[in-house]
C-alpha cells in the first residue's frame, strides 16, 4: 500500500515520460523498503535473544562483533551455570517467534505486507542459521550439561561441564 501509493505519485509527477528514471526510482524505493525491513528484523531477532536471557536471569549483553570485517550485532549471556535447556531456549527463541509471526502474516495477508513478511522470514533465517547449528550441537549433549561464558581478550569463551550422574 505504501509503496504502491508512492509509485502512483511518481507516475503522476510526469516521470512516466521517462521510463528508465521511473523504474530506477521505484527500484530504489523497493530496495530501501527491503533494507529497512532487514534492519528491523535483525534488531527484533537480537532483542528476542536479550529478552529471553533477561527473563531467565542470564545477564545478557549486546555486543558488536566483526565477521570477516562486517560488523554484526549479537547478544551474549556472560554468566555461569546456564542450563542446557536455557541455552537452547535463548538460541532458538528468535527463529521460532519470528517464523510464527512471519508465517502468520504471509498466510493471513497479501500484497506488500505478505511480501515484507516473506522477506523478513528470509532475512531472519540468516542469523538463525548459526543459532540453529548451535542448538543441534547442544541437543547432542547430556541433559545435565551446565555452561559458563567468559569475556576474554580473544573474545567469547564458553566452557561446559557434565554432571557425573548424567554421563
Amino acid at each position: 500500500m505504501v509503496l504502491t501509493g508512492w509509485a502512483e505519485a511518481l507516475g503522476q509527477s510526469g516521470l512516466s515520460n521517462h521510463p528508465f528514471a521511473y523504474i530506477a526510482l521505484v527500484l530504489c524505493g523497493l530496495c530501501g523498503w527491503i533494507i529497512a525491513s532487514s534492519i528491523a528484523i535483525i534488531a527484533i531477532h537480537e532483542g528476542i535473544h536479550y529478552v529471553t536471557g533477561y527473563f531467565r536471569g542470564l545477564n545478557p549483553s549486546f555486543e558488536w562483533t566483526s565477521f570477516y570485517g562486517v560488523p554484526s550485532p549479537s547478544v551474549v549471556a556472560y554468566t555461569q551455570g546456564i542450563q542446557r535447556w536455557e541455552n537452547i531456549l535463548m538460541l532458538a527463541a528468535p527463529f521460532v517467534c519470528l517464523s510464527l509471526i512471519c508465517g502468520g502474516l504471509m498466510w493471513m495477508t497479501d500484497g506488500l505486507i505478505s511480501a515484507t513478511a516473506a522477506i523478513m522470514f528470509a532475512v531472519n533465517a540468516v542469523p538463525s542459521g548459526m543459532d540453529l547449528y548451535n542448538v543441534g550441537r547442544l541437543i547432542n549433549l547430556p541433559r545435565g550439561t551446565v555452561f559458563a561464558n567468559f569475556d576474554t581478550e580473544d573474545g567469547l569463551r564458553t566452557e561446559y561441564t557434565v554432571r557425573a550422574s548424567c554421563k
